[in-house]
């Protein structure tokens, strides 16, 4: 009985705080609507379970009946359950640890306080009956505790958190002065004798709920079953295990050497449940940690996209199969595949339709390899085969023609379906006269390394003969490697040196001519050109394959552009007209942002207007961000620069362009120029009807028309009767220095008269 407080009072206290915070949880159910809302009801139920016997305890006159401290004990386990659902909620992923690690602590702090309450109470206290259930709700409180400071994991700032985790915190508080209590309670008798521990312990029970009730109706309720942004990762650690593992072994000491054969058998359980506990802990972290490796280990050798082995894990694999076939001289074969016209379905149908046939594609090349081959992805749309056991040339050709045969069928991509088709090369390689075993494994991954690159360089051959074919690594095509290796090489000494330098060629006015009928020159198209070591001139067939797979054009370019650019500015000084020379670019620059700034750069360092300047892309090309291109477009517009789409009718987004691109200048391939020698009769009539049909169109978006390869007479009077406005071709000049070009024009300028033939001679000299 309590004489602090009336005893009725608190009876009717308790109850009506264990009803009132009930309901208001059930209120906030209802209104918020946490997921799952079952920890919450469990809750309810225990402060209800919980306050019917404490109120009937603290109300009666006589000593509680031994179904209290039962009743008691299932309101407490209520209510660890409800925090157990609450965490396990709030942490989905790491829920089970940490229950475990609160099974690990609670049953500790037991073992210990069933080991050595008993012997530390004075005999005939009045609590000598008091330590089973002491130790019983201690350990239920260390439980609780636990869970609830588990649950507001991670506290980042107290003031700043939400009201649920901070009343999470506080509760925790509680539970921590009620253990305290308890364990003062247990070795102080005389505390014990007093009535302050009692009063404490039921301020603590009239306190929760009342917490608890208030933390219900507010929004932030929901944050105790919502997962954190910033996850406990919940782990055991050395220093825990350690910590627990020296509790347990103290708390088997003093049991041992206490008396008492029911502690010693009770203690002994417990601590065998501890050690089962933190042995399953401890074994599930490790597996865990297994897992995480092998994932981890599979994600670094394979592709997040198609599963497939990746570059790495490839090599790897091309490496152990030289080293294991080098000991019988025997060979390996390698199949490296490339998709056609991945990148046309890429940027029509969208990237994740990309991704879906890289899925696909990934598949079939599986399909047709044979069983045991390795199959990899190489990156972007390329595939890599390496067969299994020994290898001949004819085994990879037939698996590689099963592989290129399979694409070709069309793909089911959902909205559409494609037919992309593929090229593949083959290379064999790996005996030992290749490769010495006795190298170790650097020299087998490099030897590696140089199989796959042979067998790209076969896949590239079979794309210059115009794809859906398979090619063989031979002699010859490394030859042309090394030829192309050295290329690259010059061509970089050469750009620092200046000697990559542009030729010019004229471009003249169809529809108007001089005081004699002759085309007037409006402008000259730049074409890059390579002086080589010694003095050679080259042309770009001869060296621009290799400056592309170096990745030297967009420098080529900049070099002819700043070079034309200068040209033109000195030859618009010695003839007064308003010359314009075009230069080509690649749709790199046209991606590039820093373009119209860097042209308006170098059109001001010569004094030279933007309509002295016109940009050229060739239709073939493949511009990847056109919006971007669009914006560099209009805005090189805006300094008077015009943009010219070369070799119109060879590829196949020529349309498009003129429907998204501003566009000045339409070149009409020489292939329709040139239709009455390079095709047949009967398809001349369709050529010119081609050409009159994209004439009108250009003229339909105000773009201009000329015609490339114009070499006659016959091809001039053709274009102009099909309305072509300028022409381009050895008709009036080939592409000649920029010096004779200078040297015509001053002797153009000097001799009107003569100036077509002027032009002529120069082209003669050149």
């Amino acid at each position: 009985m309590l004489t602090l407080w009336p005893a009725h009072r608190l009876s009717i206290g308790l109850l009506a705080v264990a009803v009132a915070a009930s309901t208001a949880i059930v209120v906030g159910i209802l209104r918020y609507g946490p997921t799952p809302a079952w920890p919450w009801f469990v809750m309810a139920l225990s402060f209800l379970v919980s306050a019917v016997p404490l109120s009937v305890h603290y109300g009666a006159e006589e000593p509680a009946a031994p179904w209290f401290a039962v009743a008691v004990l299932f309101g407490y386990g209520l209510a660890v359950v409800s925090m157990a659902g609450l965490l396990c909620a709030r942490f989905s992923k790491n829920s089970y640890s940490l229950l475990l690690d609160g099974l690990v602590l609670s049953a500790a702090v037991a073992a210990i306080a069933w080991s050595t309450l008993p012997d530390l109470i004075i005999p005939g206290s009045p609590v000598s009956g008091f330590h089973g259930g002491a130790v019983t709700l201690l350990s239920l409180d260390v439980a609780l505790i636990y869970l609830l400071l588990s649950l507001s994991w991670p506290i980042r700032g107290f003031r700043h958190q939400p009201w649920a985790l901070r009343g999470a915190v506080l509760i925790a508080v509680l539970f921590a002065v009620h253990s305290l209590v308890l364990v003062t309670i247990a070795l102080v008798p005389a505390f014990a004798q007093g009535q302050v521990g009692q009063v404490v312990l039921a301020a603590v029970r009239l306190a929760v709920p009342v917490v608890v009730g208030i933390i219900a109706l507010m929004p932030s309720m929901r944050t105790l079953t919502e997962a954190p942004r910033r996850r406990w990762t919940g782990q055991i650690g050395p220093l825990k295990a350690a910590v627990l593992v020296g509790v347990l072994l103290a708390a088997t000491w003093v049991t041992i050497a206490g008396a008492g054969a029911a502690r010693s058998v009770g203690a002994a359980a417990l601590v065998s449940l501890t050690f089962v506990a933190l042995a399953t802990r401890l074994t599930r972290d490790a597996n865990a940690l297994a897992a995480v490796s092998d994932t981890l280990a599979h994600e670094a050798a394979h592709d997040a996209l198609t599963g497939l082995p990746n570059r790495s894990a490839l090599q790897r694999h091309t490496a152990a199969e030289l080293s294991r076939t080098a000991r019988r001289d025997e060979g390996v074969a390698v199949i490296f595949i490339d998709l056609d016209r991945f990148k046309r379905v890429n940027d029509t149908l969208g990237h994740a339709v990309g991704d879906l046939l890289l899925q696909a594609a990934a598949q079939r090349v599986a399909g047709a390899a044979r069983q045991g081959d390795f199959v990899a992805r190489a990156g972007g749309d390329e595939f890599v085969v390496v067969l299994s056991g020994p290898a001949s040339g004819d085994a990879g050709m037939a698996v590689a023609e099963r592989v290129v045969a399979c694409l070709e069928e069309p793909i089911d991509l959902g909205v559409a379906q494609a037919v992309v088709g593929a090229s593949a090369g083959v290379a064999i390689g790996g005996s030992a006269a290749t490769l010495d075993i006795d190298t170790g494994a650097d020299a087998a991954l490099a030897a590696a390394a140089g199989l796959i690159r042979d067998a790209d360089v076969a896949m590239y051959a079979a794309k210059q003969r115009g794809g859906r074919t398979v090619c063989r690594h031979d002699d010859r095509m490394r030859r042309s490697l090394e030829r192309q290796v050295e290329i690259e090489s010059q061509l970089t000494d050469a750009l620092a040196d200046g000697r990559v330098v542009a030729h010019y060629q004229p471009i003249v006015d169809l529809l108007d001519g001089d005081a004699e009928g002759r085309p007037r020159v409006r402008g000259y198209e730049a074409l890059a050109r390579w002086v080589d070591g010694n003095q050679v001139v080259h042309a770009p067939s001869a060296f621009l394959e290799a400056a592309d797979r170096a990745g030297l054009v967009p420098q080529i370019d900049v070099a002819v552009l700043e070079a034309a650019v200068a040209s033109i500015a000195r030859w618009r000084q010695v003839t007064g007209d308003p010359l314009w020379v075009a230069v080509n670019i690649t749709p790199v620059h046209l991606d590039d942002a820093g373009l119209p700034a860097r042209v308006a750069e170098i059109l001001d360092v010569h004094g030279l207007p933007g309509e002295a300047l016109v940009l050229e892309i060739t239709e073939k090309a493949l511009i990847d961000d056109v919006p971007a291109a669009r914006l560099n477009i209009a805005a090189l517009s805006r300094l008077g620069v015009a943009v010219a789409l070369d070799d119109f009718g060879t590829g196949y987004s020529g349309l498009a362009w003129l429907r998204d691109l501003p566009v000045r200048y339409v070149k009409i391939d020489r292939s329709f120029v040139q239709a009455d020698t390079v095709i047949a009769e009967d398809a001349r009539a369709a050529a010119y009807a081609i050409v009159a049909s994209v004439t009108d169109m250009a003229h339909r978006v105000n773009a201009r028309v000329i015609g490339e390869g114009i070499e006659t007479v016959e091809h001039e009077d053709r274009m102009r009767a099909l309305g072509v406005d300028m022409a381009q071709g050895y008709r009036y000049g080939a592409p000649w220095p920029a010096a004779d070009v200078e040297d015509g024009l001053r002797e153009l300028h000097r001799v009107s008269a003569n100036g077509l033939n002027g032009l002529r001679k120069a082209s003669a000299r050149g």
